[in-house]
């Protein structure tokens, strides 16, 4: 049994969620280091801003092109495809009304949740495809691998919600500094399980 429209889906998927994570961790390091020295580096980060806006852009083609090719062959990844629309409408409308406190203070967590839903439908539609191939261990692994992302994820979520709720309070920025690491930490963690199941899945499927 073939699955090769899942087999280049799922590669371009994974070189996307890479690229996301990359120019995440980018975004977060320049902010960090505008904040403990305001008015330096000032080219530096603009360069990497640019880059990391870049290569958002990109991870955005790739994602939405797997997608697409991996729904040819599991239904899963079609969840996975609309739920990516939903979120880049999201965006979009947050974009352009930015004075709308409600979108500005939860746009995040909600944009967030559709992130956690379509992970979740994607690795469901890699554990459906090794089902289908006889890959016991793939479909444990991808069991776990969804508890693990969705436990860890919802705490992302809950401490967006935490600090958007600390945010208006100026006694309290330094809790809602910890926090806002916490959050970090705990995505780059759900980046680096993801990243591994889908590692699996391409090995899986191209053999």
């Amino acid at each position: 049994m073939s699955f090769t429209n899942a087999y280049r889906g799922i590669k371009k998927i994974f070189a996307a969620e890479l690229m996301i994570l990359i120019a995440t961790l980018a975004t977060y390091a320049i902010s960090g280091l505008n904040a403990t020295s305001p008015g330096k580096y000032v080219e530096v980060f603009g360069i990497v801003g640019i880059a990391a806006g870049v290569l958002l852009i990109i991870a955005f083609i790739l994602n939405l092109v797997g997608l697409i090719q991996a729904r040819k062959d599991e239904s899963n990844f079609t969840v996975a495809l609309v739920l990516t629309l939903i979120s880049i409408a999201l965006t979009a409308v947050v974009t352009a009304l930015p004075d709308n406190k409600l979108l500005a203070d939860y746009g995040d967590p909600a944009s967030n949740l559709l992130r956690l839903l379509t992970a979740f439908f994607v690795i469901q539609g890699v554990i459906a495809i090794a089902r289908k191939l006889g890959k016991k261990n793939m479909v444990s692994r991808g069991k776990n691998i969804i508890t693990l992302v969705v436990g860890i994820w919802f705490v992302v979520i809950a401490l967006e919600v935490v600090l958007t709720i600390l945010g208006s309070n100026e006694t309290l920025t330094t809790i809602a500094g910890i926090i806002g690491i916490a959050a970090l930490v705990a995505l780059v963690i759900v980046y680096f399980l993801y990243l591994s199941y889908l590692g699996k899945a391409k090995t899986m499927l191209e053999k």
